[in-house]
């Protein structure tokens, strides 16, 4: 102290230190927030576009499904393949189809989605198949289980014959019998002008009274096989009109007397490779066809009658029983007669029942959907 002057000691400026020291670790913490957020955003970003294309892949796995063309398929060669784009906002993915036996089909699923290299995502799910389809136990061109009355100018035949103008049928070599029935004696003969054919001629087979045979067919039995049904009719009905129906170009599968198209042309009728299920519902009931042609697996839960001609391609089961008048029919396939409640089976007029391993392999191809198999069915493989 000088003079009685007090000194203070200098401590400028530190204000603004610390001013600037708090900007800083103000700074630090906003753009630490910032870059957290971005961050955060990105990974949501990309778990998004993960999941999309996750989504993306499964997707074309099930529209593959859902739009199985049965007949196509089946006929694909083994290792042969088939592939199906599918596209979406901001997504696409493709299906590649490949038959690794008779009945087993793999499907690779590839789906990319979103753009640019950070917001890019590819998934690939793998699917593995079995056609499910009938096996029909056929013993014969004719098999029934209650008693039969052949008679008229009917012909029945065992010789396996392939249909008329159907050019990708194999060799048909094998021969049943016309007429494979449990007890021989229920069979009468009105006449001499029917032929029965076969080998031999008339089967008398135990298995032909089983009704399991008539009900139960490998992978598939009479409920499942009639819920797949494609045409489904009920009561007693005539229908004269079954013929195949084109709109556009395009075989029209939904109209109810589209039976497809076995008499094949040049060119080729759309409908040729439709082979529905049709399913004829009421026990009670008859199903009465004239004068028209159909293809595919007929399934009838009362009777049947034929008459004007009619034909049919492909697999013929009938829960009642069956009875042909007047010209009869062509029934080119294989036929079944349950005869639940035995009344008599009538095979009269010019009626025609042809054994044809053909017309009945087509029928099944038709109706054979893929169903995932039991273990291991599906995985991701990225």
């Amino acid at each position: 102290m000088d003079g009685g002057v007090l000194m203070k000691t200098g401590r400028k400026g530190i204000a603004i230190v610390a001013a600037l020291g708090g900007i800083v670790v103000i700074g630090a913490l906003i753009a630490g927030v910032f870059f957290v957020s971005s961050q955060e955003s990105q990974i949501s970003g990309g778990s998004l576009v993960q999941e999309k294309a996750f989504r993306a892949a499964e997707l074309g796995l099930n529209t593959t499904l859902a739009n199985w063309d049965a007949p196509t398929m089946y006929s694909m060669a083994t290792g042969g393949t088939r592939t199906f784009a599918y596209s979406g906002t901001d997504w696409v993915d493709t299906v590649v189809v490949t038959k690794l036996t008779g009945r087993a089909y793999s499907l690779l699923s590839t789906a990319t989605a979103g753009s640019g290299r950070l917001a890019r995502s590819r998934k690939k799910t793998l699917l593995s198949v079995r056609l499910s389809s009938p096996d029909f136990k056929f013993l014969g061109a004719l098999t029934v289980r209650g008693a039969t009355q052949i008679g008229g100018s009917s012909v029945i035949t065992g010789t396996n014959t392939n249909p008329s103008g159907w050019s990708d049928c194999p060799a048909a070599n094998d021969t049943l019998a016309g007429i494979a029935i449990a007890d021989s004696t229920q069979i009468t003969y009105s006449g001499t002008g029917h032929v029965v054919t076969g080998d031999p001629k008339i089967l008398q087979d135990p298995s032909a009274g089983d009704t399991t045979n008539y009900f139960t067919f490998g992978d598939e039995d009479w409920e499942t096989l009639t819920a797949a049904a494609n045409k489904v009719i009920t009561g007693t009905t005539t229908f004269s009109s079954i013929n195949p129906v084109v709109t556009n170009g395009v075989c029209d599968k939904s109209s109810l007397t589209n039976w497809g198209a076995p008499v094949h042309t040049s060119p080729a009728n759309p409908c040729e490779n439709y082979f529905p299920i049709i399913y004829h519902k009421g026990s009670a009931s008859t199903l009465k066809l004239s004068g028209a042609k159909g293809q595919g697996i007929l399934l009838v839960d009362g009777d049947l009658e034929i008459s004007g001609g009619f034909e049919f391609y492909g697999p013929v089961i009938v829960r009642g029983r069956i009875k042909t008048t007047g010209t009869g029919g062509k029934l080119n396939g294989g036929v079944m007669a349950a005869n639940v409640m035995l009344d008599q089976n009538t095979v009269l007029g010019d009626a025609t029942i042809i054994y044809s391993g053909c017309a009945v392999e087509k029928a099944i191809a038709g109706s054979a959907n893929p169903r995932r198999i039991v273990h291991r069915a599906w995985t991701e493989v990225n």
